[in-house]
């Protein structure tokens, strides 16, 4: 493999593994919150986003509004 052809490699793997799916409880890394719903569970939104999302957001400590998916995960 060329010199060209291995880096090209290099970025497809870092952007593939940066886009992996990454469960984050709260929204956010390191929040803490809780919801009941209408039975009175408590639960936690939870959101399915990707890892390099979840990267920033654990830098920054704010909430970046990408997800793959999000919805209220109850026990």
């Amino acid at each position: 493999m060329t010199t060209r052809g291995k880096r090209i490699a290099l970025v497809v793997g870092i952007v593939a593994a940066l886009a992996l799916p990454k469960k984050v409880p709260c929204e956010v890394p390191g929040r803490e919150c809780s919801v009941h719903d209408d039975i009175g569970r408590t639960c936690m939104r939870t959101d399915l986003e990707p890892f390099g999302v979840f990267l920033i957001e654990w830098l920054a400590r704010g909430d970046v509004p990408l997800a793959y998916q999000n919805w209220l995960d109850c026990p």
